[in-house]
């Protein structure tokens, strides 16, 4: 009888290992999500920028217009902005203020862009600042356009501009 029992104890010790085995190792080789959320990045949704920056206790705003159903967005956001990142030691994505755009192109309503930001092409870079009396001027902006996409060496340019980077 004593004998059944260490067998049997025996064998529910193995499986429990086994078992712990089995969990430990699929916690240590889980999938991972292959995307990694930058924290640092701030996303404004288009209809509450004005909001945001009026009620900002910071001046100066640096917006990136995008959309993710845009080629030349994605291309930016990706590749550029990686390449701006490299050759800068600056993360882009604390510097400038993400504004996802996908619904109004969508929509094509990128008329709104013109009317509200004096934005006529996108993605572009856009430095907004609030003056004393609550008015928002844009300062300069950079573009792209297909007569003149952006590259690094444009972006490093406006950066400068900026005073956000110095060569």
């Amino acid at each position: 009888n004593a004998s059944m029992l260490k067998k049997v104890l025996f064998t529910f010790l193995t499986l429990l290992v086994i078992y712990s085995s089995c969990v430990i190792a699929y916690r240590i080789f889980e999938p991972r999500d292959n995307y990694a959320v930058d924290q640092t990045t701030s996303y404004v949704a288009y209809d509450s920028l004005k909001p945001y920056i009026e009620n900002s206790p910071q001046n100066t705003h640096y917006l990136f217009f995008y959309s993710s159903i845009n080629n030349n967005s994605v291309y930016l956001k990706d590749t550029i902005f990686s390449q701006v990142e490299q050759n800068t030691g600056k993360s882009l994505s604390s510097l400038f203020e993400f504004v996802d755009i996908t619904e109004i192109d969508r929509n094509m309503e990128t008329k709104k862009l013109s009317d509200d930001w004096q934005v006529s092409a996108f993605p572009a870079l856009v430095a907004v600042t609030k003056e004393d009396d609550g008015t928002l001027t844009i300062k300069n902006k950079l573009e792209w356009t297909n007569d003149s996409p952006l590259t690094a060496q444009s972006v490093e340019d406006w950066l400068v501009l900026n005073d956000l980077y110095k060569k």
